[in-house]
């Protein structure tokens, strides 16, 4: 199929509108029938033909990237704001022995912000979930080194190739890190 198409003063390729019913001027150019015509800006017009922009697609995918590092970051501040009010009412108690009672409350009441706050700090910091390694084809398929999971509460970094090791039980000191 044909459509006629402009170029606007950064390069991006856009539909021509049509007016009064009728398309109005720019160039004709082939596109396939199930062509995506979300993406056309990411195309640019050469010798007539359209020739896909894989920088305009990078550079997009990291603005789209970096707009949601900066939500998430925006999502982590709010959430330790609501944590560290609950943390002044701990501090500002009167009876010393009500503070496990308190901590226990307020544990509870706010258990989902806290597990909340633990999945954006992960995502930002590049942490998985530890998960049991499995034998696959190719023999056990464990973590490589320097990848960080989460485990039990705790962050550990992986020393070792190829990592079947549980984090935090006893004798993996030397290949599993606590990154707390």
């Amino acid at each position: 199929m044909k459509i006629p198409v402009n170029v606007d003063e950064y390069g991006a390729v856009y539909v021509v509108p049509k007016s009064g019913g009728v398309l109005a001027g720019g160039t004709m150019v082939e596109v396939a029938e199930d062509f995506d015509f979300t993406r056309l800006h990411l195309y640019r017009l050469i010798n007539g033909e359209l020739v896909f922009d894989q920088q305009a697609a990078d550079d997009e995918k990291a603005r789209e990237e970096q707009a949601q590092r900066e939500h998430q970051e925006y999502q982590l501040k709010g959430l330790n704001e609501v944590l560290s009010d609950a943390l002044l009412k701990m501090l500002y108690i009167g009876d010393a022995a009500e503070l496990p009672a308190l901590f226990t409350e307020i544990r509870e009441k706010y258990s989902a912000e806290l597990a909340e706050r633990d999945s954006i700090r992960d995502a930002l910091d590049g942490v998985v979930p530890w998960v049991e390694p499995t034998v696959g084809p190719d023999g056990w398929q464990g973590y490589g080194m320097d990848v960080k999971v989460r485990h039990n509460g705790h962050v550990y970094i992986s020393k070792h190739e190829n990592n079947t090791w549980e984090p935090g039980t006893p004798g993996t000191e030397l290949v599993w890190v606590l990154d707390d």
